[in-house]
């Protein structure tokens, strides 16, 4: 049934529960490098290099051994390599964007991503 912001929400039926599944966005299970700052609290200003456990329009999530915590603003870089990219524009895709750790626990975070974000090319650098 829609909402108000016309997104679609689900009922899952779980161990005789009706659980509400607030996910609006499909989830990917993709490992996808990312460069994310803290951008206040402890350790603002650090650079710290993750791999997403999985992604969606949304919003990520990360494992790290060492979780930022609840409500820190970070900003985050996807460098995307794609091949079909690579051969039409000898470059590959950069997605900077805003967000907030929305959860942490042992495994990792969860980022909610700003609405805000930029996609550029990034010239391919030979090794």
């Amino acid at each position: 049934m829609p909402t108000k912001e016309g997104h679609y929400k689900r009922n899952l039926f779980i161990f005789g529960e009706i659980m509400n599944d607030k996910r609006v966005f499909e989830r990917f299970e993709l490992k996808v490098p990312a460069r994310v700052e803290v951008e206040g609290g402890p350790g603002q200003g650090e650079e710290i290099s993750l791999l997403t456990s999985n992604i969606c329009a949304g919003g990520a999530f990360f494992h790290t051994k060492d979780p930022i915590p609840e409500g820190t603003k970070v900003q985050l870089e996807f460098v995307l390599s794609i091949d079909k990219l690579k051969e039409i524009l000898d470059s590959e895709c950069r997605i900077k964007v805003e967000g907030k750790v929305v959860r942490t626990e042992e495994a990792g975070i969860a980022v909610r991503f700003d609405d805000d974000y930029e996609i550029e090319p990034v010239k391919v650098q030979m090794h």
